[in-house]
């Protein structure tokens, strides 16, 4: 039987700079710290009830880290948020079954500026699968200098991974979502034995199914180059499980391209023995291993 879960911590808001109204949850140390560790969950997730957040929010508090885990447009499937216009408050249709990918950078954003109103000076950001895609995007487009460095845990391969879920019926989708998208970005994703609830929009799908997208592109491994991602030059940790379900290519190969590509003065990879896509098992040892590594930059 599942046990109860207690979390000691602070349900936080803050407001984008296109007037949403985002929640998070943020874990202070013991002793005041002008450090920080956001974690941007993946696909259609939600800031609370992650295992591996919570792992991360102990040892970063541990090692006098502040760490906040934060809601974005693109959590849950369909939500509503709250959207200041003008004077008037307005609720607006969200959620990751309809965010604009791009839109992401205003998420982080608020974050970023929330923690600095705390007295956060360096930042450090974490994304899980495809919040990897988002943090590489945002200090791709930000260059924000106040981020010290990224933590990227399973930066799967999403346009790749659409790409031989559908197998020959890829093209023909990508192109009905096309003609559909012309109309509608938000019009659902028709059914179809791939994804039968129809959970995207055309729009949302496109994003990472569609090379002219920067989010397919991110984490291409197939590419000649991860171009966004050679732009950060903040030291960079990736981190994969050996049992990635995922994978379609050994991930030691991940690895390789990543190292091949990186634009960080300091490029460091692990590879969790055991570990699966949400390192299931091993949460507090992949934990341990981003705040060793944040802990090791001090040092140089």
């Amino acid at each position: 039987m599942p046990k109860d879960i207690v979390l000691k911590g602070e349900l936080v808001s803050f407001p984008t700079k296109d007037g949403l109204m985002l929640h998070g949850f943020l874990v202070r140390p013991k002793r005041r710290s002008t450090k920080a560790l956001i974690h941007v969950h993946g696909l259609q997730g939600k800031f609370y009830g992650s295992s591996f957040a919570d792992a991360l929010s102990k040892e970063a508090a541990e090692k006098g880290i502040n760490f906040l885990s934060i809601e974005l447009r693109g959590s849950y499937t369909i939500v509503g948020f709250r959207k200041r216009k003008g004077r008037k408050k307005v609720w607006v249709s969200a959620g990751g079954g309809f965010e604009r990918f791009e839109d992401s950078v205003y998420d982080i954003a608020a974050a970023i500026r929330f923690l600095r109103r705390q007295g956060v000076r360096e930042i450090y950001l974490e994304g899980h699968s495809t919040g990897c895609q988002k943090i590489t995007y945002y200090q791709y487009k930000k260059k924000d200098r106040s981020v010290k460095a990224l933590a990227l845990s399973a930066p799967a391969d999403d346009y790749n991974i659409e790409k031989k879920a559908f197998g020959k019926d890829f093209g023909g989708v990508v192109a009905r979502a096309k003609v559909l998208c012309k109309k509608d970005r938000d019009i659902p994703l028709p059914k179809n034995r791939i994804i039968k609830n129809g959970e995207f929009s055309v729009g949302r799908f496109l994003s990472f199914a569609d090379t002219k997208f920067v989010e397919a592109r991110l984490f291409n491994y197939d590419s000649d180059k991860l171009r966004e991602f050679g732009s950060i030059r903040q030291p960079v940790l990736a981190i994969f499980g050996s049992r990635e379900e995922h994978r379609l290519k050994p991930v030691r190969e991940y690895m390789r391209i990543l190292e091949r590509d990186t634009g960080s003065k300091r490029f460091d990879h692990l590879i969790i023995k055991g570990g699966d896509h949400g390192f299931s098992g091993h949460e507090k040892e992949t934990a341990k291993a981003i705040i060793k590594w944040l802990g090791s930059l001090a040092k140089r």
